[in-house]
């Protein structure tokens, strides 16, 4: 998987809670966020 797609896959739900929804950040939103970017650049 190339970098960016990782990248934007990661930052996506950051994004849209902070700049669509206007909400302050929640650290459940960021771990999970970055867990699932690399379960999905791990192999297998």
């Amino acid at each position: 998987m190339e970098a960016h797609r990782v990248l934007v896959m990661a930052t996506a739900p950051l994004y849209h809670r902070l700049v669509l929804m206007g909400e302050p950040p929640d650290p459940l939103v960021v771990e999970y966020a970055v867990r699932d970017a690399v379960s999905a650049v791990t192999p297998g």
